[in-house]
């Protein structure tokens, strides 16, 4: 994948993430830059990943599906493990990325099987914007059809949480994590860094947008302006979603925090507390209920 592509994810792009997830992709940046890292070995996990772990950005090594689906009987199960990404390639998939075409395609597959339903099974902290919405809606639209419950196995946040909302149900054990609902970008502004390294950038440019980013340069107050509007439409789309879904959710379920299994279900993040098998016994019950 290409290094200003990754750059330009990191720092310019909007994110449906947790915080934490972010900073371990920026580190993981640093030491490339820095030559400290070296490829993974495919054994690592992006939540502990070795130095050099790759991120979501694209390749052209993209058509091998990492995520099922999983037949269990007449349920299809589909697999949503680790950092959400849109175009990723062999190293990044390697590294625990989820692609969202991936998904898709398991989605595909499962109707293509004859699943009567699909149990999405989430442990992720969410990823980029880019495919989210479009997926998320898919999933409202295969719901439609045939019963869709999403599982927490573990964390189900921010990019994550937006798909599962869109399940006719959630269930989630008590010491899962649930939600991250909200938006946010980074800038890395290093102008102050190069000036006391004796460096200064100029530009020259066509608008008082084109050219924003340049490293070296801080932004203005009209970039800042509409970085932060396009930050609040995002969140706009996302807030729409979940409540489509969802039905009431507060505004004060999405500060971007997360929660564990009961209070979820207070917030109506979640429908009930429990297990794997007892998620696919309530998507066994709705495709009965259904079939009716």
């Amino acid at each position: 994948m290409k290094l200003a592509n990754v750059l330009y994810k990191l720092y310019v792009d909007a994110w449906v993430i947790m915080p934490a997830a972010h900073a371990n992709l920026c580190a993981i940046v640093d030491d490339h830059l820095s030559g400290r890292a070296h490829w993974p070995d495919g054994r690592h996990n992006i939540y502990n990943p070795p130095a050099g772990s790759a991120l979501p950005g694209g390749d052209e090594d993209e058509d091998e599906c990492s995520v099922g689906p999983r037949m269990d009987g007449e349920i299809a199960v589909v697999e949503v493990n680790g950092v959400i990404g849109r175009r990723v390639g062999s190293i990044e998939k390697s590294s625990g990325v989820a692609d969202v075409l991936d998904i898709e395609r398991a989605l595909d597959a499962a109707v293509g099987l004859g699943a009567k339903g699909v149990l999405l099974s989430f442990d992720s902290p969410g990823g980029v914007v880019a495919g989210v919405p479009e997926l998320s809606a898919k999933i409202a639209e295969l719901n439609a059809r045939i019963p869709v419950v999403a599982y927490v196995d573990g964390l189900c946040a921010s990019a994550a949480y937006w798909m599962a909302s869109q399940a006719s149900m959630i269930v989630s054990p008590k010491t899962a994590q649930t939600g991250s609902i909200g938006v946010y970008q980074a800038f890395l502004d290093e102008s102050r860094a190069m000036e006391m390294d004796g460096r200064k950038v100029e530009l020259f440019t066509t608008g008082k947008f084109k050219g924003m980013g340049i490293t070296g340069l801080p932004l203005t107050e009209e970039q800042r302006a509409m970085l932060q509007s396009r930050v609040n439409q995002v969140f706009g789309w996302f807030k729409e979603a979940v409540r489509a879904g969802r039905g009431k959710v507060s505004d004060e379920a999405m500060q971007g925090q997360t929660f564990y299994g009961e209070d979820a279900v207070k917030a109506n993040l979640v429908d009930a507390v429990g297990s794997r098998g007892g998620a696919k016994e309530e998507l066994r019950a709705i495709i009965a209920r259904r079939n009716k």
